[in-house]
């Protein structure tokens, strides 16, 4: 028990004590001034906002709750300890009483006095009060003084009011200030790092402003590494009316020198030694330039690696106006250690802001690309799908809905080989090659989309896998070539249909040559007199069939293409009306109506008899369609659609299948007669199969089109379009009939390589009248009109040797008064392309003899007056 009264002594005259020596040192500090010194004034409170001194700064630091109270009562300044337990305001001063209650108690008192005060706490403060410099307040006065409270919030002592607060409580007083100011300010800067972001570059500012008023700089910088190898100034604390270096670029010629330094002090002199020779011109007026500007004297650059790259500097810049004794010029082991954490604390920000912006770039580029590609799979023309091991669609881009007709949610589940593949073998086909090589390439194959019709489909595909190797299902393009696959069909019906026309040509030729002879002498043999009536007979029913050869073999050269007769401007409906009226009868008696819907329009350049075949042949091919159909109806409708002319023909009989429309206008393709499947209606009709695909070389060569649309146990249309007057060329008048009386004896040369249709126009001109003489070879001709004269020469033009058209050409060599007149003979059409004066007229095999008699009398007859 006796010891604690010996504490208690020992306490309070250590108290004592120490009031007395701080009591002594201010009056001595008052009354020693140095030589040629100025007086210095009277110090300002601190301020909350001020940027503290170093000293300052452990109070603001300290654990303790350090509180300034000024002569009017006020608490003008207060560290962060005090805000805390106070619970002061964020902008001071304040009323002291309204925080410490019953202070005024202690503070006139010159001694120390125990104040309690319930209200606000539950442990005691111990109050000595000093007397400030200058203070002329009576004891019975406030003063301004310091509260220092401690952990248990007990006031420690006093101290005497200052700007460099010289007087420093003892247990702060006795302590090295480096060390302690070194340590405070590490555990700070750690403190204030773990509670923010570390991959926020705000952390890296409160370490500069941290580190800059607490080591005693001018200003600190952090400066960025840029790709070219220059920095940037990112971040800076600068002392107060001193000038902002933010954004401030160092060229990389000037990074270098200290880019391998641990810590390298920069001063204009010492970097400038450091640099190559070849460079110093250049950085020196940038390096003079730079200090001058920005007030400072010296630069410690601290050099930030990130796994050995560097990445930046921290810049610790000394002015040139700071107190000496703030200065320094060299990094001791307390300063390193401190620089080392920061580096290390703002490296690890540094690398925390490449992870975040590399994971940044990355799902920014995934973002594009997943954007890029999301725009290209949504715009695909073709359709991109993706099935499971079973073959059900996982996967499908919007283009299905214009090539299969279903939106993207009704195909995914559909199984793709069983729902849309029409042929099973197709679908074995397919399963066959892709688990063979594992894909398919260009798979023609024809589906069904989601109105039930057919269409043509290409597809590439591909067995697509997991990182293990296990195929997941299929993948790949399906592309729709319907449009491709008709125009494929159309080129090679084209082509069949141009072999079948150059060939029917060639044979209606030939057919013509020897129709010719047999016309002609039938026609002879008519001439003959005193001949029986039983063999005139005879001759009549030879010219009879012979007439209906040359009638097939017209047929035969209009779907070759090879003739189209006189063109003039007429109206459709008169022909279709003229047409009709040829089977009225017949399609009445089938008990078949017709229902006429016409439209004006415009005329069109054709050859009416050839049209007028055509609509023949569409009609006859509907009525043979509507047997045995319950109703019987066939539909005119006339319609202008642009620059054409639409006829369109419709019934509703049997309809064609699919599968015989392709070949419908193939020649010689029938389905009537014994081609007609077993009991079928068409079974009892006849087909030469030459009808359509005579009526589709007649509209070709008018320049117009002819389609079908058709359904099975529907109907037919066929619509016929034609250009309209305007878009083909006006057509020539035709010249007045004239009449053609007997001529004189003619020296007529005949050139033909049939000897027969020599040996009949010799004999019908001899027996006119004519001289004449014949060969069948073009030279030979040439020769003989070079000998002799001749009036007029029958030319054929389709010879082995030498071609009529050569002939003619040759022709036109020989003086004029060896030409003789011309009159051409061919088995095709020869309207175009003969412009020799030469000729006079063209036949047309196999020709009557009478249009030989007319086209000799035509030859030498006078022209016309007008």
């Amino acid at each position: 028990m006796w010891m604690v009264p010996v504490f208690l002594f020992l306490f309070v005259a250590g108290i004592g004590v120490g009031i007395l020596w701080n009591r002594h040192r201010s009056k001595a500090s008052r009354n020693t001034v140095p030589s040629g010194a100025e007086t210095p004034s009277p110090p300002s409170s601190p301020r909350v906002e001020t940027s503290p001194q170093p000293s300052t700064l452990l109070l603001q630091l300290s654990r303790h709750a350090f509180v300034h109270i000024d002569a009017q009562e006020r608490i003008d300044w207060a560290n962060a300890a005090a805000v805390e337990l106070f619970g002061l305001p964020a902008t001071l001063p304040v009323a002291a009483d309204g925080v410490i209650p019953d202070y005024r108690n202690v503070a006139s008192s010159a001694h120390s006095e125990v104040l309690k005060s319930p209200d606000c706490f539950e442990t005691v403060l111990r109050v000595v009060r000093v007397r400030d410099q200058g203070d002329d307040l009576d004891d019975s006065g406030p003063g301004r003084f310091w509260l220092v409270i401690d952990e248990i919030r007990n006031v420690s002592d006093w101290v005497e009011n200052s700007r460099e607060i010289p007087a420093l409580p003892p247990e702060i007083e006795e302590q090295p200030v480096e060390p302690v100011l070194y340590d405070r300010l590490r555990v700070e800067m750690w403190r204030m790092f773990s509670q923010d972001a570390p991959e926020n570059r705000s952390a890296i500012l409160k370490i500069l402003n941290l580190l800059g008023p607490g080591i005693g700089l001018s200003r600190i910088n952090f400066y960025e590494i840029q790709p070219d190898q220059s920095m940037i100034c990112q971040s800076e604390w600068c002392a107060p009316n001193q000038k902002s270096s933010v954004g401030l670029v160092l060229p990389s010629f000037i990074v270098k020198p200290f880019l391998s330094e641990e810590f390298f002090v920069c001063t204009p002199p010492s970097v400038m030694q450091a640099l190559p020779a070849i460079v110093r011109p250049l950085a020196k007026p940038i390096l003079w330039g730079i200090f001058h500007t920005y007030g400072i004297e010296t630069v410690i650059a601290c050099p930030i690696k990130i796994e050995n790259t560097f990445e930046g500097a921290l810049m610790l810049c000394i002015g040139r106006d700071q107190p000496e004794s703030s200065k320094f010029s060299r990094i001791d082991g307390l300063l390193r250690s401190l620089l080392e954490d920061a580096r290390q604390l703002i490296g690890h920000t540094m690398y925390r802001l490449r992870i975040e912006e590399s994971r940044r770039r990355t799902q920014d580029a995934l973002r594009e690309s997943e954007t890029k590609y999301r725009n290209i799979f949504e715009s695909l023309h073709d359709v991109y799908y993706r099935t499971d091991i079973g073959g059900r669609i996982t996967l499908i881009s919007p283009s299905c809905l214009q090539v299969f007709g279903y939106r993207p949610e009704e195909m995914t589940g559909r199984n793709l080989l069983q729902d849309l593949y029409i042929r099973r073998e197709k679908r074995v086909e397919f399963l066959e090659r892709i688990d063979t090589d594992g894909r398919v390439l260009e798979f023609e194959t024809l589906m069904k989309n989601k109105s039930g019709a057919e269409i043509w489909v290409s597809t590439n595909a591909n067995y697509y896998v997991d990182e293990n190797n296990n195929v997941l299902g299929i993948e790949g393009m399906m592309r729709d070539i319907t449009e491709r696959k008709n125009l494929e069909d159309q080129l090679i019906r084209a082509e069949r249909m141009a072999a079948v026309g150059t060939l029917a040509g060639g044979v209606a030729h030939e057919f013509n040559n020897i129709n010719l002879a047999i016309l002609g002498f039938a026609e002879l043999g008519l001439m003959r007199n005193g001949l029986e009536e039983e063999a005139l007979h005879y001759f009549r029913v030879i010219r009879k069939s012979a007439l209906r050869a040359k009638n097939i073999t017209s047929n035969l050269l209009t779907f070759a293409g090879s003739t189209m007769g006189k063109v003039s401007s007429g109206n459709v409906c008169t022909v279709l009306d003229d047409t009709l009226q040829m089977i009225k009868h017949e399609l009445s008696t089938s008990g078949i109506t017709v229902e006429k819907n016409y439209q004006d329009v415009p005329d069109t350049f054709m050859d009416s008899s050839q049209i007028g075949q055509v609509f023949l042949n569409i009609l006859i091919n509907a009525q043979h369609a509507l047997i045995d159909r319950p109703e019987k109806k066939i539909t005119l409708q006339t319609s202008h659609e642009g620059g054409f002319v639409a006829v369109s023909i419709t019934d509703n009989g049997c309809g064609i299948p699919p599968e015989h429309i392709k070949r419908i206008f193939s020649p010689f393709f029938t389905t009537k007669g014994e081609h007609a499947k077993g009991d079928a209606p068409m079974a009892t009709v006849r087909g030469t199969g030459l009808g359509l695909s005579v009526s589709h070389s007649i509209v070709q060569n008018h320049r117009g089109s002819i389609e079908l649309q058709s359904r099975v146990n529907e109907g037919t249309t066929f619509t016929v379009k034609l250009p309209a007057s305007k878009v083909l060329r006006k057509a020539e008048s035709t010249p007045a009939t004239r009449t053609l009386e007997p001529l004189m004896q003619l020296k007529i040369l005949i050139l033909d390589d049939e000897e027969d249709l020599r040996a009949l126009l010799s004999s019908y001109l001899q027996k006119q009248g004519h001289v004449t003489r014949d060969t069948d070879d073009g030279t030979d001709a040439l020769a003989m009109l070079r000998k002799e004269r001749f009036d007029l020469a029958l030319v054929d033009l389709q010879m082995p040797a030498m071609s009529g058209r050569e002939f003619i050409d040759r022709l036109a060599a020989l003086p004029r008064e060896r030409r003789p007149k011309l009159i051409v003979a061919s088995g095709q059409d020869v309207s175009t392309g003969l412009e020799s004066d030469l000729v006079s007229s063209v036949l047309t095999k196999p020709f009557r003899l009478a249009e030989v008699a007319s086209a000799i009398s035509a030859a030498f007859l006078p022209p016309p007056r007008e």
